[in-house]
């Protein structure tokens, strides 16, 4: 018997509605709302068309992960969690943001 994609999944997925920014370093940040999350990722819907990388940044509650793209359409993106940043690398991230807003 075949398995649904949403059974092959490491952890389930809980609906949410969660504001986040996207931000790719030294490029650009975007906000984005966190349609559905799980341990291990979520899925985005962008505001406006974005071309971003296969890695980039993404932030909220008060936390910074490393990403990678797995789909995208239009309107939305599937994320995988890759990393969670320290503090300092957080803190690091605030410094080129505050540098590209002057």
């Amino acid at each position: 018997m075949l398995q649904s994609f949403a059974d092959r999944r490491a952890a389930p997925r809980i609906d949410v509605q969660i504001e986040a920014l996207v931000i790719v370093p030294h490029q650009f940040h975007a906000r984005v709302t966190i349609l559905d999350r799980s341990e291990g990722g979520c899925r985005i819907r962008l505001r406006q068309p974005l071309n971003l990388p296969q890695r980039f940044v993404i932030e909220f509650d008060g936390m910074a992960y490393l990403c990678e793209r797995r789909w995208a359409n239009a309107e939305s993106m599937g994320v995988q969690f890759i990393d969670i940043l320290s503090r300092a690398q957080r803190r690091e991230l605030s410094g080129l943001l505050a540098t590209a807003r002057l």
